[in-house]
């Protein structure tokens, strides 16, 4: 799962490393970005992201990842 939320962040804010430790702070990670972001994870990961959401996965990595999993778990 990692590796696929890794890939999507690589594709979305055009990064190459370091993207363990990436946060909303990053230059790449605009508005527009986390849209992207958004609605790249829901496609990959078959989930359903609500607009609530929004504003607490414009974070960092790991709230990305913990988010992703436990939508998963509940399905």
């Amino acid at each position: 799962m990692s590796d696929k939320l890794n890939q999507i962040i690589i594709d979305v804010l055009n990064i190459s490393d370091d993207i363990e430790n990436i946060t909303s702070d990053h230059e790449n990670w605009d508005s527009f970005a986390h849209l992207n972001l958004i609605l790249a994870m829901d496609e990959e990961f078959d989930i359903e992201i609500p607009a609530k959401d929004f504003p607490k996965l414009y974070a960092d990595y790991d709230t990305l990842l913990n988010y992703v999993e436990s939508k998963i778990k509940k399905n």
